[in-house]
């Protein structure tokens, strides 16, 4: 959002980079975690966000322009780790048209903030500490959630982005060059992991 907050505000006068930056220092000063909710529920993939039936709600959307902030409806899926983190980033996550303007929207929220409700995944291991019979199952649980928004008040200090349908694709990108970056990070690890699991069931 830092990167693609200054297009938007070079293009339409807008102050979201600021509300980002300032977002940022908050949280460092503050020392929270956040969970990015980016995957919408979609329905018919062969469908923009505004022509889902029966209803409107697959994608996260704004529903209520409010002088002070904005109301927000829709869900977002398979969001790891939402309920232990202290905040909730919601970004676009794919190109959209004019007629999605709606769904063009990125904001950032508290985990425990009214009207938001996270259903989690139960854990495919129901003994964890059993390291032995499940060495990574039993160590690893990534709390994935699915996140419906009821009618969600955002103030409009923490808006990175609200109706501006053509950037909504590069935030979208823009996700994508960072998590592969961070990717390269974390995954040699959990070769790691599973290549040691492997050599284990094979003594």
């Amino acid at each position: 959002m830092t990167v693609v907050t200054r297009r938007v505000d070079k293009e339409f006068d807008t102050n979201y980079s600021e509300n980002v930056e300032n977002y940022r220092k908050y949280m460092q000063k503050n020392d929270l975690s956040i969970a990015l909710g980016m995957t919408d529920m979609k329905g018919d993939r062969s469908l923009m966000p505004s022509q889902q039936k029966p209803h409107q709600d697959y994608y996260v959307r704004i529903v209520e322009d409010r002088p002070d902030g904005i109301i927000v409806r829709g869900a977002k899926a398979h969001i790891s780790h939402a309920p232990c983190n202290n905040e909730i980033l919601v970004v676009p996550c794919r190109a959209m048209g004019e007629d999605d303007k709606d769904y063009a929207v990125s904001f950032a929220i508290p985990a425990n903030t009214e009207n938001l409700t996270m259903i989690c995944s139960e854990p495919e291991v129901k003994e964890p500490g059993n390291f032995m019979d499940y060495p990574i199952g039993a160590s690893i649980y990534l709390a994935d959630s699915l996140l419906i928004f009821d009618d969600v008040f955002v103030p409009k200090e923490r808006i990175f982005l609200k109706g501006e349908w053509v950037f909504a694709g590069q935030v979208a990108y823009m996700f994508g060059n960072f998590h592969r970056l961070s990717a390269e990070s974390y995954k040699a690890i959990e070769l790691e992991y599973l290549t040691g699991a492997a050599a284990l069931m094979a003594v």
